[in-house]
């Protein structure tokens, strides 16, 4: 009976201590894993906010702010048009995460067409167009009127999931004449993380298993923790 006692004892240490070694491992491998991908979409989110900039950056320098209302009013048969329309063409197609590159003129009945660079499934629309205000500018707008700088939008309605910037195109006297739009497709950016939590659980689910595969052994041979032999 003392004997069977003992075993029993042992038993339970034992599952205590696998028990106790997998719980641990669940927890930090969760805990990891939800900082990891945290951080893995907060750095994907920065890379795309730069290559907006640096694109909108390039397409504003092409843009003579004091002939913004020729464009409009001209279009394609204004001098220079097309010079930096092909550069809006361009610079769409010089990464497979631009989804749109245009410059508009903001006022109060809507986004007034100057440049917008073609889509491989769609035209881009022609200059004096009025488009009508993203329901993910609403809350900007007064300060878009104004001729204001405002921050990276991320919107996810009809267009998927996009992060928006404008940039102000000023004219001669300093005045905002202009915005230059950057759309950036993030839907990427989703399907990496969840490619890079899998990663990451099949890591830890390696290193789960080697680490219970070995708490195991010590447990059975009482090295973890040493069973009293006393009756």
């Amino acid at each position: 009976m003392a004997a069977d006692h003992k075993r029993a004892r042992r038993m339970s240490l034992r599952s205590k201590i696998i028990l106790l070694v997998a719980a641990a491992m669940v927890i930090v491998a969760g805990v990891v894993t939800v900082i990891s991908f945290i951080h893995f979409r907060a750095a994907a989110i920065d890379e795309q906010t730069k290559l907006a900039y640096g694109v909108a950056n390039v397409a504003s320098d092409a843009i003579d702010a004091d002939r913004v209302d020729e464009f409009i009013a001209q279009g394609h048969a204004a001098e220079g048009y097309a010079r930096v329309d092909k550069r809006f063409n361009d610079l769409a197609n010089s990464a497979e995460e631009i989804e749109y590159v245009y410059a508009y003129k903001i006022l109060e009945d809507g986004c007034h067409v100057v440049f917008d660079a073609d889509t491989p499934d769609t035209p881009g629309s022609e200059p004096g167009d009025i488009v009508e205000f993203d329901e993910a500018f609403v809350d900007r707008l007064p300060t878009l009127l104004a001729g204001g700088e405002i921050p990276p939008i991320q919107s996810n309605e009809k267009y998927g999931w996009l992060l928006t910037i404008y940039r102000p195109v000023y004219d001669s006297k300093g005045v905002c004449q202009c915005y230059v739009g950057v759309d950036i497709n993030m839907n990427h950016i989703a399907t990496n993380g969840y490619q890079f939590m899998a990663r990451v659980v099949s890591l830890f689910f390696g290193f789960f298993l080697l680490i219970l595969t070995g708490a195991i052994w010590l447990a059975e041979y009482n090295i973890i923790l040493p069973i009293n032999t006393m009756d």
